[in-house]
């Protein structure tokens, strides 16, 4: 199993990102369509392209570009470099990485969707107890 280094996918990631400015605010690649710039990346990064293609693809998108997105690869690189340093194991790496995750975009949904039930609910009592009439038939 080949061990892969966060600092050289970091340095990739930073060359295609600086191409991606480049092309973006139009210092280079002048006239090039969004395909056309996919395409050069491809060929002037292949094994990239082909091995890391999620990370490409958002290097490519701009959202590198983006200091929150850079934040969230840092974090996951760093993770990377403990386990290789042996400060931490996968299994507890992968657990802080979810949980991170987990907190930042899972947990606002369900404390938004128990917001909802809770106005459902306060709503309901504030309409008092739902008594049906009772028909009574002679």
């Amino acid at each position: 199993m080949t061990t892969v280094n966060p600092d050289d996918i970091l340095s990739l990631i930073n060359q295609v990102k600086s191409q991606f400015c480049a092309w973006k605010n139009k210092t280079d690649y002048h006239g090039f369509s969004e395909k056309e710039f996919r395409e050069v990346m491809e060929s002037k990064f292949p094994d990239f392209s082909k091995s890391k293609k999620i990370l490409f693809e958002k290097c490519i998108n701009g959202d590198f570009t983006q200091p929150q997105e850079m934040g969230k690869l840092m974090y996951m690189l760093n993770k990377m470099k403990e386990i290789q340093a042996q400060q931490t194991d996968f299994d507890e790496a992968s657990k802080e990485v979810g949980k991170k995750f987990a907190d930042e975009y899972v947990q606002p949904l369900v404390d938004k969707l128990d917001g909802k039930k809770e106005a459902k609910k306060a709503k309901r009592d504030a309409k008092g107890p739902n008594k049906k009439k009772k028909v009574i038939k002679q």
